[in-house]
């Protein structure tokens, strides 16, 4: 039954998740200040299951936490600027 929520989306175009058995996850990366002061801030790594319903999918519960990776945070850096 939780398989049924991708496979009728993406059926008729890519061909991918045709099976009721298939897994789609999605991994999801988000900077995150730790202190309103300083420059450290923390990388959490989630893995998230999108065969689950809709209404259920981006609940805290149903994450998978992967990682975290710790670093620092400059302002006047950003992805685009370099």
């Amino acid at each position: 039954m939780r398989g049924r929520y991708l496979s009728l989306q993406f059926k008729s175009n890519s061909g991918y998740f045709t099976n009721i058995h298939d897994v789609a996850l999605q991994l999801s990366l988000d900077g995150v200040q730790l202190f309103k002061i300083g420059t450290y801030q923390v990388w959490p790594f989630l893995i998230l299951n999108l065969n689950r319903p809709p209404e259920s999918r981006f609940k805290v519960r149903n994450f998978l936490p992967l990682g975290l990776s710790p670093g620092t945070y400059s302002s006047s850096k950003t992805l685009l600027t370099q």
